[in-house]
């Protein structure tokens, strides 16, 4: 599978309506696609462990 390099488009949401995603920009977008790939699992299952079940 051939990946393209992140850092050669833009960055994945603009500050204005997306703050939390501006913010985390450079980490989105910063590593080789395997850390980046493994950094967004990691993202997932950390907040899906701290996020209470509905009632």
């Amino acid at each position: 599978m051939k990946f393209s390099h992140p850092r050669q488009t833009e960055l994945p949401a603009p500050g204005a309506s997306y703050p939390r995603i501006a913010a985390l920009g450079e980490d989105l977008v910063s590593g080789a696609p395997e850390e980046r790939l493994s950094w967004m699992f990691r993202v997932v299952v950390n907040g899906t462990l701290a996020t209470p079940r509905p009632d």
